[in-house]
């Protein structure tokens, strides 16, 4: 269960980040390869766009009220 959604946002979008870059670094490669690379980073796009939603409709803990 992740209880944190901006992190793992920020996390997801740094990792279809490095996809993205394999991606162009690798372009010259095998067109599977580089099917297999487009539809990681769409999946990985998709569920980075899941995780921003549930961290906008995240409730923000109070610190005050914590302590």
């Amino acid at each position: 269960m992740i209880r944190d959604y901006g992190q793992a946002a920020s996390d997801m979008e740094r990792y279809v980040n490095i996809l993205t870059k394999q991606m162009e670094e690798k372009t010259s490669g095998t067109l599977d390869r580089s099917t297999s690379m487009s539809n990681d980073i769409r999946q990985a796009r998709i569920r980075l766009s899941e995780l921003e939603e549930k961290s906008r409709k995240e409730n923000s803990l109070d610190m005050y009220l914590v302590l």
